[in-house]
């Protein structure tokens, strides 16, 4: 899940390259605001999955430390016309302390691992899991 603490590193230009025109990938980006204002954009894409339709919830985008966005950002998500969505939430982001009550709930864990192997001590420590803030959007291959 992406937190919006770098305004700049997440530029149109980066959002459009990244999420504009993938081949073969049809993006969907859900938007919240607060005041008038743009608060949160969920971003990700829906497919088949056997009989059901997924939302791949691929990012977050909202300020640091604004809960209520991600929240409201999560919920909007979960009201497009499909059967589930799935997502990962990193630790220290908006959306993990609120994706349980947004109506989110954790499967087992399973799957992939990640690896590192630094070459010199590198802060904050790669081997940590906790030092990961990755999203789907960061895991996706084309």
């Amino acid at each position: 899940v992406l937190i919006f603490k770098d305004p700049e590193r997440y530029t149109l230009e980066f959002l459009q390259w990244r999420y504009g025109e993938p081949p073969g990938l049809a993006y969907h980006a859900v938007t919240v605001e607060r005041d008038g204002e743009l608060a949160g954009v969920a971003i990700g894409r829906i497919k088949q999955r056997g009989g059901l339709r997924e939302f791949t919830l691929d990012d977050v985008i909202c300020r640091d430390g604004d809960r209520r966005s991600a929240w409201r950002a999560l919920r909007a998500a979960a009201r497009l016309d499909v059967d589930h969505v799935a997502m990962h939430a990193a630790p220290a982001t908006p959306a993990a302390p609120v994706r349980r009550t947004a109506g989110y709930f954790q499967v087992p864990r399973g799957g992939m691992r990640l690896v590192a192997k630094p070459l010199a001590p590198m802060t904050p420590d790669p081997m940590g899991f906790a030092s990961w803030r990755l999203s789907l959007g960061d895991l996706e291959v084309f």
